[in-house]
C-alpha cells in the first residue's frame, strides 16, 4: 500500500506534511511545578520545564505532544516527584531557576504515551488558586 499526498493540499496546509511523519500515537509531556512560588512564576517555571523537555526529548515521528501541568507543594515535593519518575524509569528534565534564589522549580517529562499516563494519577492538576483583580473593572 502506498501513501498518496495531494500536493495542492500540502502546499496549503503544512500540517499534512507533519502528519506523514507522525506515528499516530498520542503523547503528553507532564510539567510538575512548585505551588509555593507566585502564580506568575509557576507558569513561567512550568513553561521552562516543558520547553526544556520538548527540546531534549522531541522526535519528529512523535508529532506534537499535549501538555499537562501538575502541582507539587514545594521543593521537597518536587524532589519526591523526581524520585518517582526515576523509579518508573521516566526520563525527565529538572529545571533550575538561577534568579531570586529559586533553585529547582519544575520538572518536564519526556512525552508519555496514553498507556503511561495512569502512572502519574496521584498528582493534582495545577490550577490557579486566586485570580488577581488589580486594575480590572468590576
Amino acid at each position: 500500500m502506498t501513501t498518496q499526498l495531494n500536493t495542492t493540499a500540502a502546499s496549503n496546509d503544512s500540517t499534512a506534511i507533519l502528519d506523514l511523519a507522525h506515528d499516530g500515537l498520542k503523547r503528553t509531556i507532564y510539567a510538575f511545578v512548585r505551588t509555593d512560588l507566585s502564580p506568575e512564576q509557576q507558569m513561567v517555571q512550568a513553561a521552562h520545564a516543558a520547553a526544556e523537555a520538548g527540546r531534549r526529548f522531541y522526535r519528529p515521528e512523535h508529532g506534537i505532544s499535549s501538555l499537562i501541568v501538575l502541582a507539587v507543594s514545594n521543593l521537597q515535593a518536587l524532589y519526591k516527584a523526581k524520585m518517582l519518575l526515576e523509579r518508573l524509569d521516566i526520563e525527565h528534565d529538572m529545571f533550575f531557576e538561577p534568579d531570586w534564589n529559586t533553585g529547582h522549580s519544575a520538572i518536564g517529562t519526556r512525552p508519555l504515551l496514553d498507556s503511561e499516563r495512569p502512572l502519574l494519577k496521584g498528582y493534582q492538576l495545577w490550577k490557579l488558586k486566586a485570580a488577581r483583580t488589580e486594575g480590572v473593572a468590576a
